[in-house]
C-alpha cells in the first residue's frame, strides 16, 4: 500500500487473486480538495451507497460491454476518478471476463488513500475464476485530469486505443467552459485547465473504432423548478438512507465515531425541516469545497451527440437529476 507521499514516480506491483496489480506514483501539485485524506477517503467508502446507488448503471454498462461487437480478444478499458473501484469490482464479478483472453484496465485517482481502498476491495475477490486481468493504477498530483499539464496525459496516450472508457460522477470535476467559474478559479491556481469538452474529445479520440463512452453523473434540468424539485428529491433520498437502522449499524461496525455524528445530524429523533436544511447546506458545501460544476443535461446531451455516432441516456429510477450516457464511437 501506498502512505508516503514521493517526489518522484515510484511504482509498486501487487499480485491479486485475479493478475496483477501496479501502482505507479505520479507526483503534482495535489488539490487540497476532494477525498485525499485518509478520514474522507474512508467516509465515502462507508457512505458512497447511501449518497447515491449506482448499482442500476453499472448492470446496464456490464450489459452493454457484453453485448459490444468484439473484435479482440484483449478488452481495454479506462476509468479515471475510479474512487473505491466498485464499479470495476462488479466488472470483474460477471461474465465479462469469460469473453476476453485477457484484460487490461487503466485506471487514475488523485487519492492514494482512495487507490489503498481500491486494491483493499479488489483483493477480497479470491472466489473468481478470472487469471487474466491486469490493473494499472495512476495515482498523486500528477494524476490531475483538470491540469493539462499533469504527467498523467504522456502515460495515459501509451495506453491508446481503449475499448471501453468510463467516468462515474467524474466529469464535474471539470469545467464546464473556458471561462466558467470553476475554469476561473483552477487558473487562478496556475493550472492549464481541460473543460468538459476537451476531455470528451481526448476520450473520443482515445477509442478504438468500436469503442465506447459512458459517463455518470448529476446534471441540471433546463427547467429551474424541476432543478429544485430534483434536488429536494435527492436530499430527501440521502436522509432516508443515511439515518436508516441498517446503514447506521453497517457504518458503526467499521466507524463507530462516523455512526454517531451521522445520528446527531440525521438522525430520527430531528425534525425532518432540520434534517433538509443540513443536507442542503452539505451538499452546496461539498461542491464549493471540492471544486464540482454540474452542466445542464440538455447541454451534455446536445455536445456528445455532436461527438459519438450514437448516444442513449439512461436516467436514475429514483434520483431525476442523475443519469447515465452510453455512446458508441
Amino acid at each position: 500500500m501506498i502512505h508516503n507521499e514521493p517526489t518522484s514516480i515510484r511504482e509498486k506491483t501487487i499480485q491479486m487473486p485475479f493478475g496483477v496489480a501496479k501502482i505507479i506514483y505520479l507526483p503534482g501539485v495535489k488539490p487540497k480538495t476532494g477525498y485525499t485524506s485518509k478520514g474522507k477517503a474512508e467516509g465515502y467508502v462507508l457512505t458512497q451507497d447511501c449518497i447515491v446507488d449506482k448499482s442500476v448503471f453499472y448492470d446496464q454498462i456490464i450489459k452493454a460491454i457484453l453485448n459490444k461487437t468484439k473484435t479482440s480478444d484483449t478488452l481495454k478499458i479506462f476509468e479515471p476518478g475510479v474512487g473505491p473501484a466498485v464499479l470495476l469490482h462488479s466488472i470483474i464479478n460477471s461474465e465479462i471476463p469469460k469473453e476476453y483472453n485477457k484484460i487490461e484496465v487503466i485506471l487514475t485517482d488523485i487519492s492514494e488513500h482512495m487507490v489503498n481502498k481500491a486494491i483493499s476491495l479488489l483483493e477480497s475477490l479470491d472466489n473468481v475464476e478470472a487469471k487474466n486481468i491486469n490493473l494499472v493504477f495512476y495515482c498523486g498530483g500528477g494524476t490531475d485530469i483538470s491540469n493539462s499539464q499533469s504527467l498523467i496525459y504522456k502515460d495515459l496516450h501509451e495506453h491508446f486505443p481503449f475499448d471501453v472508457i468510463i467516468t462515474s460522477q467524474f466529469e464535474h470535476y471539470l469545467p464546464n467552459s473556458n471561462n466558467s467559474e470553476l475554469a476561473n478559479i483552477l487558473i487562478e491556481e496556475g493550472k492549464f485547465i481541460v473543460t468538459k469538452s476537451n476531455f470528451r474529445m481526448l476520450c473520443k479520440k482515445a477509442l478504438s473504432q468500436d469503442g465506447m463512452y459512458f459517463a455518470i453523473d448529476d446534471f441540471i434540468d433546463d427547467s429551474r423548478g424541476v432543478h429544485t424539485n430534483n434536488l429536494l428529491n435527492w436530499d430527501m433520498s440521502f436522509i432516508s438512507e443515511i439515518s436508516s437502522e441498517k446503514n447506521i449499524e453497517a457504518i458503526r461496525a467499521k466507524n463507530p465515531r462516523l455512526a454517531n455524528k451521522i445520528e446527531s445530524i440525521y438522525g430520527s429523533n430531528i425534525d425532518l425541516e432540520t434534517r433538509l436544511a443540513t443536507a442542503k447546506a452539505k451538499r452546496e458545501s461539498r461542491r464549493i469545497q471540492d471544486k464540482e460544476e454540474i452542466q445542464k443535461l440538455s447541454s451534455c446531451q446536445n455536445e456528445l451527440k455532436g461527438l459519438f455516432s450514437d448516444v442513449s441516456i439512461m436516467e436514475h429510477p429514483r434520483l431525476k437529476n442523475f443519469s447515465l450516457f452510453e455512446c458508441q464511437k
